[in-house]
């Protein structure tokens, strides 16, 4: 099967869930036999890719195309969606001419022109898209007002409240009125975004919170079109661990975004109530939000409280694995959290906020535990009662089902890709 994936943006550039998702899937159908091609715009790529794929060329890799857009503002990334962009849209046009796949997959199109997907049409070429988040509803595409920082219920139905939220993203007064003019332009984008999911051959939502929120938001026309599928997990058979100096103890890891949304400043209030033994390892990239960070760094008055920056995900299993439990403070509504599932895949307990799709993937009590939003008190009571018994952290761990691996997902979603 001739198989390609088309994402807004791709590692090494890159780092995120969806970017990860796409690598993995797409070097596991390779692995499998298909042809894989993976076509991404870049900031950084300065040639043009090649117009053709060799019938000899090696499928044992996917065959990464990047195409050159340079630099981009977040105003010009927002309005792609309504732009044309000729070299691209000639040079993909081209592509599907020349040697057109059975299938395309969707994995996002933030930041590229709609275009090609009337292209994809033309050409009769059945398309998947993945919800990985919710940009197809929300322009931040995570349901986080920029008004107040709350999580949103979704458009009003004058779209009012979301020009107030575009207008405060680019930092501008948001009054009621005025957001109803500029919710005119979300209104806009939503109409020629739905007719996308109303044609593609499947949707595909990695839970079943996705699935209904998309459905809530009168984004999903054919609810029997919408598959439920969690990603898949892969991880190495052999796992470097430190040394056992660094595995004595209740060890807590966060791993992710350092930004407000993830709520770590909520965990870091809580934590600095623990007693002094217990241990907390901040991993997440310090650059992307340095004025957060900064506050973060400044909350942080507990002595067992370390920042240790950005991970390789290789290196996530290790700290996983070292760990009593890892924590999802999150005060927005996660799509999947592939945390959740790493952590699990090597034994160590989640707790998370109760919010989105963690009560869908987490067993309090029984596999981990869930805790208010946002309620520091909640946290400390549910943290404390982990350090003051190392035999609950057991039986969590113990408990603990396996979540699906990456080679169970990939046959599934192939079983999805045929078209009838």
């Amino acid at each position: 099967m001739k198989i390609w994936h088309l994402v807004h943006q791709y590692l090494p550039e890159k780092i995120g869930g969806t970017e990860l998702y796409t690598q993995a899937t797409a070097a596991a159908q390779a692995k499998l036999g298909h042809q894989v091609v993976i076509i991404t715009p870049s900031s950084q790529a300065t040639a043009w890719p090649k117009t053709e794929i060799k019938d000899d060329q090696d499928r044992a890799e996917p065959i990464v195309f990047r195409f050159p857009m340079g630099q981009r503002s977040p105003l010009q990334v927002f309005f792609a969606s309504w732009r044309s962009h000729a070299p691209f849209e000639n040079w993909f046009s081209q592509m599907l001419t020349a040697d057109p796949p059975d299938i395309i997959h969707l994995q996002h199109l933030l930041g590229l022109p709609l275009n090609i997907v009337g292209m994809i049409k033309k050409h009769q070429i059945p398309y998947v898209i993945t919800l990985h988040d919710y940009w197809f509803i929300c322009p931040n595409a995570q349901l986080i007002t920029n008004t107040d920082r709350q999580i949103c219920a979704g458009p009003a139905a004058d779209f009012s409240n979301c020009g107030r939220c575009l207008l405060a993203r680019g930092g501008l007064p948001a009054p009621q009125m005025l957001g109803r003019v500029t919710g005119r332009i979300v209104a806009n984008r939503s109409h020629r975004l739905r007719p996308i999911l109303d044609h593609a051959h499947r949707l595909i939502a990695p839970t079943h919170f996705v699935k209904n929120e998309f459905m809530r938001a009168g984004m999903i026309q054919h609810p029997e079109k919408c598959v439920v599928l969690p990603h898949g997990i892969e991880f190495p058979a052999e796992i470097d661990l430190p040394g056992s100096e660094e595995e004595n103890g209740f060890r807590v890891a966060y791993i992710g975004g350092l930004s407000e949304q993830k709520g770590v400043h909520i965990l870091i209030e809580a934590f600095n109530r623990l007693p002094p033994a217990a241990q907390l390892d901040i991993y997440g990239d310090e650059t992307a939000f340095p004025d957060y960070v900064e506050t973060l760094k400044g909350l942080a008055a507990h002595p067992g409280i370390t920042f240790r920056g950005r991970v390789p995900h290789e290196e996530v299993w290790g700290i996983f694995r070292r760990s009593s439990v890892s924590v999802v403070p999150t005060l927005w509504y996660e799509t999947f959290s592939f945390i959740v599932d790493e952590s699990m895949a090597v034994g160590t307990p989640v707790i998370a906020s109760d919010i989105g799709v963690f009560p869908e993937k987490i067993r309090p009590g029984v596999d981990g535990q869930l805790v208010k939003i946002g309620d520091i008190d909640h946290w400390y009571k549910t943290l404390n009662e982990l350090f003051q018994n190392p035999d609950l952290v057991d039986r969590l761990s113990r408990q603990i089902i396996p979540p699906l691996t990456q080679q169970n997902h990939t046959k599934q979603l192939l079983n999805l890709y045929e078209v009838d």
